[in-house]
């Protein structure tokens, strides 16, 4: 105790005793002393006479040692990608807290974020008593110590009623996977009131307890650098829970389940999903790809079944809090909970498809008030179970750790979007409402709102309707292609009457010409609905000088003149003069869609390729998805992000062995199977009639009857298919022209 007299300066008096209280010790020096009674009293020195670091303890808070005879335990955490705009950014709100230990009332929330060119620190401080000497350190060890200091009137503070909240960066270069050494420090001063303890101050860190960050890093906590977390836009509306995807999930983005858990023989569990939301409910649904599915294991987590985990105040802990639930649902639509799920606050209904199985359920938010705004902690996972029964994969959507039945701190973040106004719903018209407009069928007419223009020729569908136009206050929600840019708004067209029309309609929509340069071309587009796609019209007029596109439909949608980059001039093809299929190979390469040669050869009876024909479907259905294909063999293919796509959407399989063949020659089945799916055709019933039916596999019977329905599959003069052919160049730029021009005119 001669240290503490020292660090205190006491020149006279005296201490008669101490009393030291503290947790029971077997350790102590009285261990061995007279036979004591009481052998385990909480004593500074153990039993040869040594210090602890219960001494070291005592020592160390009044004054500090180099080295420390204290053990230190730094603290560790994620931290996740994002760049915040302000201390109120949302990107705040998709990560956990870190907290320091509660001194009195003092206590600080820290959360990080990491760029490419900063570390990122949000640092709420709990301190009631304000003054000027409060304050802040910030200290990270990037080769040598930094320190980064804010008193509670930095601009970069904002005051609260009782606290005050920091955001700050620090420059410091970032990547994936990288280690920071990192600590926060908060000082609160107090207030001298004149009392005995008045103003003596308070300081709590993060990781290092003893407080002493600007002499050395070994207390520093270690902050390792992963990926942003996913936030997703949640649409607003109230499905019926029956396995079939109404109307109400139509505009609903889709997300997959592209982050491995686990994994067995390459084995993947892929999901598509959209959620939706209401004042009562989190509704969602799934379509998950499983060609085999097994229920066989007792361990309901081994079956084929989806988890839908949902932490509704967004607490991002640890350990499950009393609103947090683990919703597990079987294909068979047998349910199992955890946490706060429980058999009576989730529906849901489950449906066997081709390929798989859906799920839609609808979840009780029922600890919180859903609400416009609203951001909720949520993921999404799909067990896959062997042939045998065992699970061999396990894939979610956000959270990797493989924890999300326990710890929600991993999880997604779904964004509440405000309820859609009657520009939104694309509701039918009615002729009562003000702004409708009625066209005679008999004499034809104009129609001339909101900036768009409408030519309706007479006879045009049978019958008087009523036309209106809407502009689309807020599109985000429209897949939109990186490719792609907004020239002005987007239209919706909508008619009181159903069915196509049986003449074009030319509609003329406004643009921004300061948008257009050399480089660049403007046309009009309509929205596919089905393929979330945006599609070219064909026969574009671009007026330059009155800023406007037209083009001819025969259909309602939404509609919008889109910016693109001018194609490279296409090269004069010297080999397809008078080929059958010369109209349809020019029109798939001024699309961009495939390529002749260098030669200036286009070989149309060369055979494709199913890396070639998946490259062309993608670039022809304008197809996005983020994810990974998943096969052994397409890694550092040429083609590897177009299968990823395709494979992502579910427009393509790979072989039983888990690799693709992508430079195996297509066949003429496989090709209509990959194209049928690609443009959402529906497997039809009706049969083939060819001669040689019997030979088309049955996994694309449904398919090919589809295909040939719709007249975009022919057979050849001798009234075969031959299925198991391989297809060739000009067959599949034809094949892909006629399903296009068929959608075009649905």
């Amino acid at each position: 105790m001669l240290q503490v007299t020292a660090a205190h300066s006491w020149t006279d008096g005296w201490i008669s005793n101490v009393t030291i209280w503290g947790i029971a010790d077997d350790h102590t020096w009285l261990d061995n002393i007279n036979n004591l009674i009481r052998k385990d009293a909480p004593l500074p020195f153990d039993a040869q006479f040594q210090a602890k670091y219960a001494y070291w303890g005592m020592i160390e808070v009044i004054k500090t040692l180099t080295p420390t005879h204290l053990p230190i335990t730094p603290q560790s955490a994620l931290a996740a990608q994002g760049t915040p705009a302000n201390s109120s950014d949302s990107v705040w709100n998709t990560i956990p807290t870190m907290k320091t230990p509660q001194s009195g009332t003092l206590q600080a929330q820290v959360k990080t974020l990491w760029d490419q060119h900063n570390l990122y620190a949000h640092v709420a401080v709990k301190d009631i008593t304000k003054t000027a000497t409060d304050k802040i350190d910030l200290f990270v060890d990037d080769n040598g110590i930094k320190k980064y200091t804010f008193a509670r009137n930095d601009a970069q503070i904002t005051e609260g009623s009782d606290d005050y909240v920091l955001q700050a960066s620090i420059p410091l270069a970032g990547n994936l996977g990288k280690q920071v050494k990192f600590d926060v420090r908060v000082t609160d001063m107090g207030i001298n009131d004149g009392t005995e303890h008045g103003s003596n101050g308070v300081i709590v860190s993060w990781s290092d307890p003893r407080n002493v960050q600007d002499n050395d890093s070994l207390g520093y906590g270690a902050l390792t650098y992963i990926d942003a977390t996913k936030a997703a836009s949640v649409l607003y509306g109230t499905p019926t829970i029956d396995g079939e995807m109404d109307s109400m999930w139509a505009n609903a983005p889709v997300y997959t389940t592209d982050v491995m858990v686990e994994q067995h023989n390459n084995a993947v569990a892929k999901a598509q999903f959209r959620s939706i939301w209401d004042e009562n409910n989190l509704y969602v649904y799934a379509v998950m790809k499983d060609s085999v599915l097994n229920d066989a294991n007792v361990n309901t987590w081994e079956q084929d079944s989806v988890e839908i985990f949902v932490d509704q105040n967004n607490g991002k802990t640890e350990n499950y809090q009393d609103d947090d639930g683990q919703y597990r649902i079987n294909f068979k639509n047998v349910k199992t909970v955890g946490g706060h799920a429980k058999q009576n606050n989730y529906t849901s209904a489950t449906k066997l498809i081709d390929g798989g199985y859906v799920i839609e359920a609808a979840i009780a938010l029922d600890t919180i008030v859903p609400k416009t705004g609203t951001m909720i902690g949520f993921d999404f996972q799909v067990n896959n179970a062997q042939d045998s029964g065992s699970r061999d994969s396990v894939f979610t959507w956000n959270d990797p750790a493989g924890q999300s039945y326990q710890n929600t701190s991993r999880f997604g973040v779904l964004m509440f979007e405000p309820k859609p106004t009657s520009s939104q719903t694309g509701s039918t018209s009615t002729p009562t409402s003000d702004g409708f407009n009625k066209v005679e069928d008999q004499k034809g007419g104009k129609v001339e709102q909101n900036g768009a223009i409408i030519d309706l020729p007479a006879g045009v569908i049978g019958k008087d309707i009523i036309v209106v136009v809407k502009k689309l206050s807020d599109p985000s929600h429209l897949n939109t292609d990186p490719n792609l840019k907004l020239a002005g708004d987007v239209y919706e067209i909508n008619k009181d009457v159903a069915g196509p029309f049986k003449k074009s309609v030319t509609i003329t929509l406004p643009f921004n010409t300061s948008l257009l340069d050399d480089a660049h071309e403007v046309a009009l587009y309509w929205y596919n609905e089905e393929i979330g796609n945006w599609v070219k019209l064909d026969d574009i007029k671009v007026n330059q000088e009155k800023g406007t596109v037209s083009g001819s439909v025969t259909h309602f949608t939404k509609f919008a003149v889109l910016l693109a980059d001018k194609p490279a001039p296409v090269a004069a093809l010297t080999d397809i003069k008078g080929h059958w299929a010369e109209a349809g190979i020019q029109a798939l390469v001024k699309a961009g869609v495939i390529d002749g040669y260098q030669d200036g050869s286009f070989r149309p009876e060369a055979a494709v390729t199913r890396a070639e024909f998946v490259s062309m479907i993608v670039k022809a259905f304008h197809l996005r998805a983020t994810g990974s294909a998943g096969f052994t063999d397409t890694g550092s293919h040429w083609a590897k992000e177009a299968i990823a796509t395709a494979s992502t959407l579910e427009i393509v399989d790979g072989y039983e062995v888990g690799n693709f063949g992508p430079d195996d020659n297509i066949t003429r089945e496989q090709m209509g199977v990959i194209l049928a799916r690609a443009a959402h055709l529906a497997p039809a019933n009706s049969g083939l009639a060819y001669k040689d039916s019997g030979d088309v596999s049955d996994w694309a019977q449904g398919p090919l009857a589809a295909l040939t329905a719709k007249g975009v599959l022919n057979g050849y003069e001798d009234g075969t298919l031959k299925p198991k052919a391989f297809s060739t160049r000009a067959e599949a730029a034809v094949i892909i022209i006629r399903i296009l021009d068929a959608q075009q005119v649905q």
